[in-house]
């Protein structure tokens, strides 16, 4: 095997098990992260105040930024279990 051929080879290998280390800590990490959002959402499940004081705190990061918009329905019609097919 010619050395520039064995080098491209040697390089495409690096490339190749570098980018299947970065998938891999990716996947890790992403595994993390649904851990630890199922772990929310029980705990928003076995108390409900926590997932409201969560929409609170979205609502004024919101209120802070001015190009944020924010709809609002009101009344009867804003439940979605009211609503009329």
């Amino acid at each position: 095997m010619p050395i520039q051929a064995k080098s491209r080879a040697e390089s495409l290998r690096s490339d190749a098990e570098a980018q299947a280390e970065a998938d891999r800590s990716k996947a890790a990490t992403n595994s993390l992260v649904f851990a630890e959002r199922l772990k929310q959402a029980e705990a928003y499940e076995r108390n409900p105040a926590l997932l409201k004081m969560a929409e609170l705190e979205t609502l004024r990061e919101l209120g802070t930024n001015a190009n944020a918009r924010l709809h609002v329905t009101v009344g009867s019609d804003s439940d979605p279990a009211n609503r009329k097919s």
